[in-house]
């Protein structure tokens, strides 16, 4: 018997129109503008959050049609195909190939030597937020980025 965990991306998606944008919303008064600057962060929060639906729903399709390839791709790699790949017939630049990771297990010799230099790169790291924390450290360049959940 076949099982699956995936979860579907329908109940997860909205169900108005994803292409709506909500109206601006105007104030009545004796403001200067009839201009809602939280009308718009709303609006602009909700483009967001139906995009990024959309987007998480987009992904979901794409990694479906590309693992739709993987069968034929081991097939032509059991069939010797060095480097299989399925190109479209018309357009050469369309296609699909098959990349391939190979995990060792190393000697003992190797794996004692991997930790050692891990324990020193998380020495160096402490040694560094040391030099944040006692302000020894200077800002080179900051950057800020907008993050989204929803």
């Amino acid at each position: 018997m076949t099982t699956t965990n995936t979860k579907s991306t329908e109940q997860t998606t909205p169900k108005h129109n994803l292409f709506d944008i909500a109206q601006k919303r105007y104030v009545s008064g004796n403001s200067k503008s009839g201009f809602d600057p939280i009308a718009d962060q709303d609006s602009r929060l909700m483009q967001l959050r139906e995009l990024n639906a959309l987007s998480k729903k987009i992904k979901a399709e794409i990694d479906g049609l590309r693992d739709s390839f993987k069968g034929d791709l081991r097939a032509a790699l059991e069939d010797s195909e060095e480097n299989p790949k399925v190109r479209h017939s018309e357009d050469e630049k369309i296609h699909v190939y098959l990349s391939i990771r190979k995990k060792y297990k190393y000697s003992e010799k190797l794996i004692t030597k991997r930790q050692k230099l891990d324990n020193q790169m998380a020495d160096l790291k402490a040694e560094e937020a040391k030099e944040v924390r006692n302000n020894k450290a200077t800002i080179i360049s900051q950057s800020y980025t907008v993050s989204f959940k929803g």
